[in-house]
């Protein structure tokens, strides 16, 4: 368990930015997948890359993808993430920021090593209709960062349930500027 009914409100959204970390720095953790929702309500996973401690998320795109041209569209979305050992969700609701050849996305660039980058460097562009799928693996000769786009998920407010039989908890964060409203909640 995350927390319990005795676990301030306080320490439950300092340990969801703790889980939150681990996803983005281990592979293996449950929160390195996401589920990522655009206002279309398509979704899709993406991976989980980096947080900052005000809980900017961060995952990185193809910039010709349909999830890009969905969020400059609307940039409000919706993330989930679900803990199974630990029997708790975090669900988001954020803005979406967009960084796409500029000094962020060129430091995030740095990060993308070797055969990584060519995820960003495909001649035909993610959901292109193809005949065959080796038509898909096909790569500008050599790879760069004109396509690699960074998105930055700023945390508008975050819907935490703790599992436990009859028992859940569950807790509510909204940003206020620079601060958390924090409210428990029923389940």
């Amino acid at each position: 368990m995350l927390f319990d009914g005795k676990t301030s409100l306080d320490e439950v959204l300092h340990r969801v930015r703790e889980e939150l970390k681990l996803g983005a720095s281990l592979p293996n953790h449950p929160f390195h997948f996401f589920p990522f929702c655009t206002s279309g309500a398509d979704a899709r996973y993406v991976v989980l890359r980096h947080t900052t401690s005000d809980l900017a998320l961060w995952f990185f795109t193809d910039s010709r993808s349909s999830k890009v041209g969905q969020i400059l569209k609307n940039s409000e979305v919706a993330a989930v993430f679900y803990h199974p050992e630990k029997r708790f969700q975090v669900r988001v609701k954020a803005r979406a920021n967009i960084h796409h050849q500029d000094e962020i996305s060129a430091s995030f660039w740095d990060q993308v090593k070797g055969e990584a980058r060519k995820a960003y460097g495909s001649v035909v562009y993610p959901g292109h209709r193809i005949a065959t799928p080796a038509d898909a693996h096909h790569w500008i000769e050599k790879v760069d960062d004109r396509f690699f786009a960074a998105v930055m998920l700023e945390v508008k407010k975050l819907d935490v349930m703790q599992l436990d039989g009859l028992t859940h908890l569950r807790a509510e964060f909204v940003k206020n500027r620079d601060h958390w409203e924090m409210h428990w909640v029923a389940p």
